[in-house]
């Protein structure tokens, strides 16, 4: 009852805050989406971005039709998302969580943590689906599919567990959306302006469209069923998860809960989106499996591989910064790290089974 009072005076002081600001005829009147998609865009911007600030489901206000959602409403819901995604986009890195805005400050509001992320999963993934060419945009369904699957995921995250709660993926995730910005930016800066064939000449994440959206969803579910335990602590205690994913146990965990979730018949227009083919599968299945099991720090060896794997990236990409005017010395260079590299540092080959079974692959898939 405490709830729905809440609920009730959000409401009345944002369709307050709408005729403030708006001079508009009471909110009560309007009582469908077309109507009030005909007034000033403005208007609209302002009415969606009242909806995500006080947390009120788009149902529950009367401005949506209780009919089958029609196109002008999954504009509303399809602005909102855009507003809000727009917002992380433009906080700067080290304001990330303070109050700018309601739309960017720390909050462990679920619904809002649930709104944002879904905002930014569904940005990268209309990126990755631009970068195929060949595939249609996001649908409405795969969308509503998309915003279910997070909330599905929000509850799968332990309550109880102090730090590695849905409260964390968040912030991780919100995190990596700007690092992921920052990164454009910079990667849009170094490119070739004067490139006519048509490919995208960057070097870096954004060279694969579909990489952020990998990178995101890693965040999202890296930690989802974590029981608060470390890995250590559930070998130790002969915990289930240790016995069945013995090593990083609960990354394995989190990543078959996941995967799982995202199998079921009721999120395939969402997964037809995301892998639409067996090599988008085994893509996002390799880059799954690799940002995750990173998260294990507590593993040494794991901690070298990585730290290895970056400094020869380096040394690479020195190399290729010093390949000017001496065409010798820099074949000679590229040949010496191409004779560097090492299976052992590939952190895919020792889950290559792990990820075909996962993601539901077969040996012809694979070739």
């Amino acid at each position: 009852e405490t709830k729905s009072k809440g609920t009730k005076m959000r409401q009345r002081l944002f369709e307050d805050e709408i005729k403030k600001q708006c001079n508009l005829i009471p909110l009560n009147t309007i009582t469908t989406s077309s109507e009030m998609l005909r007034f000033r865009p403005k208007v609209l911007k302002f009415f969606v971005t009242a909806v995500i600030l006080t947390s009120i489901p788009m149902s529950s206000v009367s401005v949506m039709s209780t009919e089958k959602p029609s196109s002008a409403s999954n504009m509303v819901i399809d602005s909102s998302r855009a507003i809000q995604s727009e917002a992380l986009v433009k906080q700067t890195w080290e304001r990330i969580g303070l109050p700018d805005s309601p739309l960017v400050g720390a909050t462990n509001d679920k619904t809002l943590m649930i709104n944002r992320i879904a905002a930014i999963l569904e940005d990268l993934l209309k990126v990755a689906i631009d970068g195929r060419r060949d595939q249609q945009q996001i649908g409405s369904e795969a969308k509503k599919e998309l915003f279910a699957y997070v909330t599905e995921i929000s509850f799968l995250y332990n309550e109880d567990v102090h730090y590695h709660n849905f409260e964390h993926a968040s912030h991780v995730i919100i995190s990596m959306y700007k690092l992921l910005n920052v990164l454009r930016d910079v990667e849009n800066a170094n490119s070739n302006p004067n490139n006519e064939s048509g490919s995208d000449d960057r070097e870096g994440i954004w060279n694969n469209s579909f990489t952020p959206f990998c990178l995101a969803y890693s965040c999202l579910i890296h930690d989802v069923g974590h029981t608060g335990q470390s890995n250590q602590i559930l070998a130790d205690k002969g915990h289930d998860i240790a016995k069945q994913f013995p090593g990083a146990s609960a990354e394995h965990n989190s990543i078959k809960i996941a995967i799982d979730l995202l199998f079921q018949p009721r999120f395939s227009n969402f997964r037809k989106a995301i892998i639409p083919t067996a090599l988008d599968r085994f893509e996002f299945g390799r880059n799954v499996y690799v940002c995750t099991l990173c998260t294990d720090i507590t593993s040494v060896d794991r901690v070298a591989m990585v730290i290895d794997r970056h400094t020869r990236a380096l040394d690479k990409n020195h190399t290729r910064n010093k390949c000017v005017g001496d065409e010798a010395t820099c074949i000679e260079n590229e040949e010496e790290i191409n004779t560097s590299y090492s299976s052992l540092l590939d952190p895919m080959i020792p889950h290559f089974h792990k990820i075909i079974e996962q993601f539901r692959l077969t040996k012809n898939d694979i070739g």
